[in-house]
């Protein structure tokens, strides 16, 4: 006979077979690679030279920590882009620089290093310099640079200077790296923007632009006001084509004309915050890989964390483990609640109800799978007392919007049956949750939900990932389930279904939908060919994520 935790196994993965297929999502258009940058700088100038991927450290101040520590945070051209959410790369770079404070770029035959300072001019006003260095040879100084104002009170960024005096922050560099000659006050170098003539045409200044323009509207610009040569008129006529709201040409002594032109973000761009973390995210996950995070956020030490586990999540060995072994050796408090989320949907949501007024301290709610469905649902028409407690919900790989995969299931009576054995086993009506989690089902559930509120929508974040069709146990459900036009999803769960319009997303490639829970996987699993992940620890992720909540 079998030992328990393998006729278990057997039969889940029979179930899993059979529970999850067929289900219309969009494709990713960028894989996001999850290895770290690790490497010292001495690979910076071969890496460019070479035309690949430079690999730095640096010892930047940083969001997770409160001292200058060693930071490996991801690359912008990591950042993926799903369809109908894409991230423009100058926001991606804006968004490191804002973290870190240097990012690289690479073309086809050259790497850049961008390097950012700020500062305060006379005016008051907030001022960006944004440097571009050859990665080969940083020594040598600004290549490219752009630089800005931005006004409070009338919400413009000016692109008029020179600022350089006015950028008082030293700049941030990679360890080992010497930037050369910062000052703009150089030869084919001026105010504004600007390329040396060697480097022009190979998409810098584009790129410079569109990093500054994410700049200024997260500094709170609605618009650009942009002082133009005759020459470089027309690139930015190309940059912002249809957004120029006013255009006027003056002539100076000299006799050469000058052009200003009004550039007006769209509608709502400058005082909707973004609400892709991925970025952020793989920062905070690099600072804990390298133990260089510093202390807990205050905030964070003085919640409880509940955990409500997916399908069978409180019958499978090490699910969850990892979790929690991490929070007990960060000292904080942590629990993964014995909800039925096999069966008995209405018990369970009680069960969570319960546990949040009992705790004594604010509440992280979050949910895996199945158990981030009832975490969703719950939190969406909780009482407003005990929606005040709960400080943070973190809803990871469900399928809040539904599976095609259970309207497989429920398609076949041979499928059926497999699914009503394996919920007898539990003393739950498995094939009732089922039809829960099929996409009828759950745009009925959604539409009864009353809309969301500002505020509660705020404290909510999701995690999906993707996992390409491959080797492995979810590699080969992955491939089975795109083959059947499901589309990319995690192994189990479609990347689509797992999204909460207006959360703060965060989107994982090459991760399956057990990465995140679990680290130690029994003999069955091993023997499927199911392995942690080798970049992502789910402590690690746990604890990065904790830490991105309260940063």
């Amino acid at each position: 006979m079998r030992p328990p935790r393998l006729r278990y196994d057997c039969g889940v993965n029979l179930l899993l077979a059979a529970l999850l297929l067929a289900l219309p999502l969009p494709a990713f258009a960028q894989a996001l690679r999850p290895a770290p940058v690790r490497a010292g700088v001495g690979g910076l100038a071969a890496a460019g030279a070479a035309g690949a991927s430079p690999t730095l450290s640096a010892s930047p101040p940083s969001l997770f920590s409160p001292a200058a520590r060693p930071l490996n945070a991801a690359r912008p051209e990591d950042m993926p882009k799903p369809v109908g959410a894409a991230i423009p790369p100058g926001q991606a770079y804006a968004a490191v620089l804002s973290e870190r404070g240097w990012a690289v770029h690479r073309t086809a035959d050259a790497a850049y290093l961008l390097v950012m300072r700020r500062g305060a001019d006379a005016h008051g006003r907030k001022v960006f310099v944004v440097d571009a260095l050859d990665a080969a040879d940083p020594a040598k100084g600004t290549v490219a640079h752009v630089d800005f104002a931005v006004h409070a009170e009338a919400r413009q960024a000016v692109f008029d200077g020179p600022l350089d005096e006015w950028a008082k922050e030293p700049p941030v560099l990679p360890d080992g790296v010497a930037a050369g000659d910062l000052s703009h006050w150089r030869e084919h170098l001026w105010f504004g923007l600007s390329v040396t003539p060697e480097r022009r045409g190979r998409g810098l200044a584009g790129l410079l632009m569109d990093t500054a323009s994410a700049l200024a509207r997260d500094a709170g610009a609605k618009e650009l006001v942009i002082y133009a040569t005759e020459d470089s008129r027309s690139l930015y006529r190309k940059l912002y084509a249809g957004s120029i709201g006013h255009e006027s040409t003056s002539v100076g002594r000299d006799g050469e004309k000058s052009h200003r032109l009004l550039v007006k973000f769209p509608h709502g761009a400058a005082d909707t915050p973004a609400r892709d973390k991925t970025l952020r995210f793989l920062a905070a996950l690099d600072l804990v890989r390298n133990k260089t995070a510093g202390p807990l956020p205050a905030a964070l030490a003085r919640t409880r964390i509940l955990v409500v586990p997916g399908l069978f999540g409180n019958h499978v060995g090490d699910l969850y483990g990892g979790n929690l072994r991490r929070l007990q050796a960060l000292g904080l408090r942590g629990e993964v609640l014995r909800v039925d989320t096999e069966g008995r949907t209405e018990a369970g949501l009680r069960r969570i109800e319960d546990a949040v007024r009992a705790s004594p301290e604010p509440v992280v709610l979050v949910g895996h799978s199945r158990g981030g469905v009832m975490v969703h649902d719950w939190f969406r028409t909780a009482p407003a007392e005990l929606k005040a407690k709960v400080a943070r919900v973190v809803v990871f790989q469900s399928p809040i919007s539904g599976t095609g995969f259970a309207d497989w299931v429920l398609g076949s009576w041979w499928r059926r049956l497999v699914a009503r054995l394996l919920g007898w086993r539990y003393w739950a009506d498995l094939l009732k949750t089922i039809r829960e989690l099929t996409p009828a089902a759950r745009a009925a559930a959604l539409a009864s939900l009353p809309p969301w509120d500002a505020t509660d929508l705020a404290k909510v974040w999701v995690l999906r990932s993707v996992k390409a069709p491959g080797p492995g146990l979810y590699g080969r459900h992955a491939g089975v389930l795109k083959a059947l036009g499901a589309g990319e999803t995690d192994g189990i769960v479609p990347a689509a279904s797992a999204a909460v319009p207006g959360a703060a997303d965060i989107i994982l490639q090459d991760v399956d939908h057990s990465n995140t829970v679990l680290q130690k996987p029994g003999a069955f699993r091993r023997w499927r060919g199911y392995q942690p992940h080798p970049s992502y620890d789910a402590g690690d992720i746990t604890e990065a994520l904790l830490r991105l909540l309260f940063r």
